[in-house]
């Protein structure tokens, strides 16, 4: 992982070689990115690189306590209070892959926060079925899928629910209810599919490979 954010911290671009033909490089770009940025933005303001480096663990720090104030929201949504909320909490805070995750320099501690975002996301658009609230459903699913693609499994429970809502929006028998239902669910469509297709689209495009998982080999 650090060679990726290293490439684009020096060259300023991703990677141009075949993502696929090098270990970690087929992971979308979302967190190497951001990562690439701090390392820039550290030493533009003097500090050593290898300190900076060192402070590549600050970024998923900063998303580990995201995800627990994301985590306090979901529960306060879901009306969990007293010694369920602090039970859920608990485990979110002393949970020890999350714990290790929050200072790792790989992307797993950021999709993890985008799932979160997403969850918490569709808890709102379930209880207020705003256009506001799907679209932001659809912002965490697709910048998910851009920082890990198996991101994409939160779309099956989403899809569901979806489905669930858009039956009992036919059992009202209103063509303007219905019609408006499409036209969500189409912007949703777009708008998470343009963001988090967008690495394997570059990919097929760019070097002919479909989507997958690389092995490390000798030349890795």
């Amino acid at each position: 992982h650090i060679g990726y954010i290293e490439y684009i911290y020096k060259f300023r671009k991703l990677p141009d070689m075949n993502p696929y033909e090098l270990f970690s490089y087929y992971h979308p770009p979302l967190h190497y990115i951001l990562s690439g940025l701090w390392l820039i933005f550290l030493t533009s303001l003097g500090m050593a690189e290898d300190t900076a480096f060192e402070n590549l663990q600050v970024l998923p720090l900063f998303y580990s306590g995201l995800f627990m104030l994301l985590t306090w929201r979901i529960l306060k949504r879901a009306h969990a209070g007293g010694k369920g909320l602090c039970t859920g909490l608990l485990l979110v805070a002393a949970h020890p892959a999350l714990i290790i995750m929050s200072g790792s320099i790989n992307n797993d501690m950021l999709s993890t926060l985008l799932l979160a975002a997403a969850i918490l996301a569709a808890l709102r658009w379930i209880q207020s079925n705003t256009l506001g609230s799907l679209l932001l459903i659809a912002a965490s699913i697709g910048f998910g899928m851009l920082c890990k693609i198996n991101t994409a499994v939160i779309a099956l429970p989403t899809g569901l629910i979806f489905l669930l809502d858009f039956i009992r929006v036919l059992r009202t028998g209103k063509k303007q209810n219905i019609l408006r239902s499409l036209r969500s669910y189409v912007l949703f469509g777009c708008t998470a599919g343009s963001v988090g297709l967008s690495w394997i689209a570059r990919n097929l495009i760019r070097f002919r490979v479909k989507p997958g998982i690389s092995s490390a080999t000798e030349s890795s």
